[in-house]
């Protein structure tokens, strides 16, 4: 699967990188406890789910909704490092993002009382991330 990932403490930026299972939670667990730190996962349908460093054991996980492109809206919850790392097992085993946030929704994936950030549509409004013309490939040894 295809990973993507942004280190500030390095300026390290990782795109479209294919990844197997033990390389994408190695990726996750290298990466600083600091702002703007986050992780990417692509699913097979080329849906992503997006982790965000918030604070010590604790990421932002966002979940673009299947309308995201036309909305906008996404599907958010906090989670620790044990759940971000159950859903990364969880993409590798052939379940698509769309499955992925039904699970969260009905509690079967965790069983604890976490509750989804979500406004009365039942989704979290977020701009749409804009399109970054200046990335660079990192895995491209280089220079630009």
């Amino acid at each position: 699967m295809k990973i993507f990932l942004f280190d500030p403490e390095y300026d390290y930026e990782l795109e479209d990188y294919e990844a197997n299972l033990e390389e994408a939670i190695e990726a996750f667990y290298d990466l600083p406890d600091v702002e703007g730190a986050f992780f990417g996962i692509f699913d097979h349908n080329n849906r992503f789910v997006q982790f965000a460093w918030n604070a010590q054991d604790e990421w932002l996980i966002d979940i673009p909704s299947d309308s995201f492109e036309t909305t906008g809206k996404a599907f958010q919850l906090y989670g620790s490092y044990d759940k971000c790392i159950k859903i990364i097992n969880t993409l590798f085993d052939d379940t698509t993002v769309s499955q992925l946030q039904v699970q969260i929704e009905n509690k079967t994936l965790f069983k604890d009382t976490d509750e989804p950030l979500l406004n009365p549509d039942g989704f979290l409004t977020q701009d749409k991330p804009k399109e970054n013309k200046n990335r660079w490939n990192l895995l491209d040894d280089s220079e630009d």
